[in-house]
């Protein structure tokens, strides 16, 4: 970022990006995407796009492989009740959301 106080090396930042699937990798300070830009001489933020491992739908993911919805349905269980049944289950996807 330019006029930022904190600086890293290009070469730290690419090899981050190299490890990251799709060559996109995390801003070691703000754990923001990052990914080098085309011709390699400037990181530029990214969108870190993939299929969430838990609702399978082709999203923006923002932690280990998992959706934002998701990632929220995991910190916030909810318990759920079958209309028809009265079954009860708990169900880590926020569908209250929906």
């Amino acid at each position: 970022r330019t006029g930022a106080t904190m600086a890293f090396c290009l070469r730290c930042v690419q090899i981050i990006c190299q490890q990251g699937p799709g060559g996109v990798g995390r801003c070691p300070k703000c754990r923001a995407f990052v990914k080098i830009s085309g011709d390699g001489a400037a990181v530029e933020k990214a969108e870190m796009r993939g299929t969430c491992t838990m609702c399978r739908q082709d999203r923006q993911l923002v932690d280990g492989g998992v959706c934002d919805a998701c990632t929220m349905g995991l910190r916030h269980r909810l318990r759920y009740e079958c209309q028809q049944c009265g079954g009860a289950q708990m169900i880590p996807h926020p569908m209250w959301r929906y």
